[in-house]
């Protein structure tokens, strides 16, 4: 269940609005800048629920620095050991939606990890009740 509330599509749900602009010569910085609206599951977030954080929706911007203007015309850069380098390449715009979201969604996921600890406590305990209940009578038939 703790791993689900951090599963897309599961735990939350949302969508990101992202822009990407070159600034710079021919060795700038790529800026990736946009909005990230994220509304969480009343089930696997009832603490953010009870506060009305059920939706949330953050600006942010991220920088990519060093990155070649060559990109855009899909040339690569290897360093000379012949491994990929850094310079040229780009994160992809699938991946900062998902950390944008992500960092919107992990504070509150930490606020809810207490309701998660009693709760699994409060089930342990009520399964404990049970078993010693049904030890209890399988005693008693057992002296019948």
């Amino acid at each position: 269940m703790i791993l689900a509330a951090l599963c897309l599509g599961i735990g939350y749900g949302g969508q990101v609005t992202l822009s990407r602009s070159f600034i710079g010569g021919p060795y700038g910085t790529y800026v990736d800048s946009g909005n990230a609206s994220v509304s969480l599951s009343p089930f696997l977030y009832p603490v953010s629920f009870l506060f009305g954080k059920s939706a949330m929706s953050e600006l942010f911007t991220r920088t990519a620095s060093s990155v070649s203007s060559d990109t855009f015309s899909g040339r690569h850069y290897y360093n000379p050991d012949g491994s990929a380098s850094n310079i040229g390449t780009l994160v992809p715009i699938d991946e900062i939606k998902r950390e944008a979201m992500f960092a919107l969604v992990y504070p509150e996921f930490l606020e809810n990890l207490p309701f998660y600890f009693c709760l699994a406590v409060s089930i342990i305990a009520v399964a404990e009740a049970i078993r010693r209940k049904k030890g209890k009578q399988i005693d008693l038939d057992d002296e019948a």
